[in-house]
């Protein structure tokens, strides 16, 4: 059971690295063949958001993801992780202004061990919250803040909406916040799945 869950914890890391890297056939065999993920800007089969990563890497957006340690629970050759995850980036939003923007959340992953090898099958972001700071002291920036359309966007994940929204990307649907029934739901989910053998 320990080296399921040392084995488990591992992956989950070498996925941040992966993607935060442009290590795209690495990042893709964390996942299984048919395994699906949904985050702010993507929702579908993990395959398309290796190729997506790819594009939004080439068009010059960068993360960062630091991850905390993982909740794993095994049972059998099923796991499920909550790993918290604090997703950082750096964007210019407007009138030349660079930003830092922080977003706060967990990942919530279904795994399978198959033939003796574990890779998640689904994963699902949960947002908490998140901040945009000017890199750079800027009056501008405080009166841009004022005008930006946060409002538009969950609390959870307003200045990240903004952000996507002004790099071309939207929101996806059926996103899910922290504290909700939305993220009491997919944890029931969770141990459902965990203990269906």
């Amino acid at each position: 059971m320990s080296e399921d869950r040392s084995a488990i914890s591992q992956l989950i890391l070498h996925w941040g690295y992966f993607r935060d890297h442009g290590l795209w056939e690495a990042l893709a065999d964390t996942f299984h063949p048919d395994g699906e993920i949904q985050v702010s800007w993507y929702s579908g089969a993990f395959e398309g958001f290796v190729e997506a990563s790819k594009d939004m890497a080439q068009r010059g957006s960068q993360s960062t993801h630091i991850m905390d340690p993982s909740l794993i629970d095994v049972h059998g050759d099923r796991a499920i992780a909550i790993t918290p995850v604090s997703i950082r980036g750096r964007a210019k939003v407007a009138l030349g202004i660079e930003v830092d923007l922080t977003s706060e959340a967990h990942f919530f992953d279904f795994l399978q061990q198959r033939e003796g090898t574990w890779r998640m099958l689904r994963r699902v972001c949960i947002y908490q919250k998140d901040r945009m700071d000017s890199v750079q002291p800027s009056l501008r920036f405080w009166l841009l803040s004022r005008l930006m359309p946060t409002g538009r966007f969950e609390p959870s994940y307003r200045h990240l909406g903004v952000v996507l929204k002004k790099l071309g990307y939207a929101i996806q649907p059926g996103q899910v916040s922290d504290y909700t029934p939305a993220s009491q739901a997919l944890y029931a989910e969770g141990q459902r799945w965990l203990q269906r053998q």
